[in-house]
């Protein structure tokens, strides 16, 4: 499975989020062990006055889970890193 299709998953999973208000960049790795895992991070932009450890543990929560299933690999980490915050 191509690093752009599992980019393209993480942008459409973390859109689904009201808060989240942008997806920037989108880092994908994988490990070289035997369990040939990926190592998510991406960049987000959220809405102000959002709790921003909930919403990005179920960000976290959500991506990890959608791309599990949907490719049946392994993803040891995603990591999410709030560039900024916006006022609509």
């Amino acid at each position: 499975i191509a690093d752009s299709v599992i980019e393209a998953l993480v942008r459409h999973v973390a859109a689904k989020f009201d808060a989240v208000r942008k997806v920037g960049a989108v880092r994908i790795r994988r490990t070289e062990d035997k369990d040939r895992a990926v190592l998510i991070a991406l960049d987000v932009t959220l809405r102000y006055g959002v709790q921003i450890v909930e919403v990005i543990r179920q960000v976290q929560d959500a991506i990890k889970a959608d791309v599990e299933y949907m490719t049946a690999m392994n993803v040891k980490a995603v990591n999410v890193e709030v560039k900024r915050l916006t006022i609509d």
